[in-house]
Order: C-alpha cells, then structure tokens, then sequence
C-alpha cells in the first residue's frame, strides 16, 4: 500500500528578481560548514548549504531576514539586501554529559517504541520548505540497566538512491521543548531506496539516556541532491493540467498515538511546537507520531 504523505505544496506568489548564493563559514576556522538550515524568516521558503558550505535561492522583491541555523554554531539573522558572500557563523560551546562506562560480563540491549513497517500508512514529507520533525521519549526507571543510547531505527522512503538527511539530539528544555543539543555535530544518514527500516548508529557517541527524557529530530536537507521531481495530473472533467512539483527526500513514517504531546515540529525559523496531525483515514482521538525506535545497551 502507497504511503500517504502528510506536507503542504506551498504556492509562491512571491517575484523572484535573481538569485541568492553564497558560502557558510565558521568565524574563528574558516571552514566552510555543511548543511547549515537557512529559513527566511516567517516563509514557506528555505534551503540548505551543501557539502561544500554553498547555499542558493531565489531572491525575493522585499527585504526579508534569513536566518542561518547549524548544530554547534549561534544562529544568525542576516538581511537578504546584505552581502551574503560569505557568512560567517560563530561557534557555540555546547556542554556536552560524560558518560561513566562500568564494565559488565553480561551484555544487555532493551528495544523501545518498536514499530512494525508495514503498519505505517502515513508519512511526513518535504516540499519546498526546511523543516524539522522531532520525537520525545520519556525516561523510565528500567532502562537503568541499559543507560546507554546504542542505535535509532526510523521508517524512510526515498525515490532516489543519493538522499542523505540530518539528525539532531535535543535535551528537554523548561517549557518540555527540544532545548540544548546533547551532540554537538551533525549525524549524517545515507537511507537506501523506498521504504525501510533505517538504522542510526548512535553507540560512538557514549550518550546517556537523560533521566529528564531527550529527543531525536529528522532534518530534511534541501539540496539539489535530494530533489525529487513528479508530475500532479487534474483529473477534473474538462482539465487535462499537468503541474511538475518538487520534494525533497526521503519521507519518514509514522505510527499511531492516543495522544500528541511527543511530536514536535519546527519551520520558518520560529521556535518549536508540538505537531498535532490525525491519520488519514482520519482515527477518532489518534494522533502521527515519527516512527522510530531505540536500542538501549550497558
């Protein structure tokens, strides 16, 4: 059964009157900085930097702010009349738990919020918009003995065979948002093609299960080398229109809740909030969560 996608093909009415590009840098290396989010602030509109630091887009006919957003680094808000050349982001410090690792004879994984992929009907995906998708999961006193986050599985599906996507690790902030990074890089994944099982290596990384909860967020990058074309047909009688449009993959699966509070959702460049979506069909009092599960190990 097809996957029934969950986005919003944004019509721009905006005039275009030629095209932004520049490169991202860190201030103090002067390395370029891949995969930097750029919102422009309050719009549908966005894109990434590529694996070379580059970013392009359409400029717009009004003065709009952009806003420049990278794991590790302060965001930054830049008129899009600036020079945008080059842009200089500044690090930030992030204070990152150590993990204590005791030994043990006995090696133990526990698996958490497990999904079946064939049960997923639904699916978010991306049109022509940066926007990030996030899970919370609570703590609970059993997983004391596998502290340790191990891997992530999510349910993708790519048409293309080269998609790569982002993932962010988020502490609980003190309104229950995604707060401060508990990982201070970005964590690339290479999906395979169509709709499968993902799997996150997260053990290199020695982090600790945070007793107050912490969330796993998908980052679609918009980059040329995740664009995926299609073409909408109108099948109403007497119209024989032909539209081509554009995503960016992959999509993510989704599983069913009796309650929301555990999806989160941020775009536009604004702060985070909770995603409240219905299935489709639409389940009374059933509410999309990102699919995804952990393995936690000693």
């Amino acid at each position: 059964m097809k996957l029934k996608l969950l986005f919003i093909l944004t019509l721009s009415y905006t005039f275009a009157i030629g095209q932004i590009s520049g490169i991202v840098k860190d201030s103090i290396s002067n390395k370029v900085i891949p995969y930097v989010n750029i919102w422009v602030e309050g719009e549908e509109i966005g894109t990434s930097s590529d694996e070379a630091g580059q970013f392009f887009f359409s400029k717009m006919d009004t003065a709009k702010m952009l806003i420049f957003s990278a794991i590790g680094y302060e965001s930054k808000r830049i008129s899009m009349d600036a020079d945008l050349d080059i842009v200089l982001l500044k690090p930030q410090p992030i204070e990152l738990k150590q993990a204590v690792v005791h030994s043990s004879k006995k090696h133990l994984e526990l698996v958490i919020a497990q999904f079946e992929k064939s049960k997923s009907q639904n699916g978010f995906a991306c049109s022509n918009k940066p926007w990030m998708i996030a899970r919370f999961f609570p703590y609970q006193e059993e997983y004391a003995r596998t502290p340790f986050l191990k891997s992530a599985k999510t349910l993708t599906n790519s048409s293309i065979k080269n998609a790569k996507f982002n993932i962010r690790l988020y502490a609980v902030d003190e309104k229950g948002a995604p707060g401060k990074f508990l990982y201070d890089k970005n964590i690339i994944v290479f999906p395979k093609k169509r709709k499968r099982k993902t799997e996150i290596d997260l053990s290199k990384y020695n982090i600790a299960f945070p007793k107050e909860g912490f969330f796993i967020a998908v980052e679609w990058l918009i980059i040329e080398s995740n664009k995926s074309e299609s073409t909408l047909i109108d099948k109403r009688k007497g119209h024989k229109k032909r539209t081509k449009v554009f995503s960016y993959e992959p999509s993510f699966g989704t599983v069913s809740s009796n309650n929301y509070e555990n999806a989160w959702s941020k775009s536009k460049g604004r702060t985070w909030t909770q995603l409240i979506i219905h299935p489709y069909p639409i389940e009374k009092n059933k509410y999309l969560l990102p699919a995804m599960e952990l393995v936690l190990t000693n």
